[in-house]
């Protein structure tokens, strides 16, 4: 049986992010965000949920 894995490409990914493709790359380097490098990187879709998961929450007046 076979897993199919869901990979983002890193256009892709700063879109889901809402981010640049160089903050995509950044966050990479850094060891914050995994990367599968085959002839071109992509993201493990589970690897983007963990990145996500981990980012802290961000909360905003609310003005009566």
């Amino acid at each position: 049986m076979t897993t199919v894995v869901r990979l983002y490409s890193i256009p892709d990914t700063a879109d889901l992010l809402a981010v640049s493709r160089a903050t995509v790359y950044r966050l990479i380097r850094a060891g914050e965000l995994r990367a599968v490098t085959r002839t071109i990187m992509r993201i493990r879709a589970d690897d983007l949920q963990a990145h996500v998961d981990a980012m802290p929450t961000v909360r905003t007046a609310v003005q009566s």
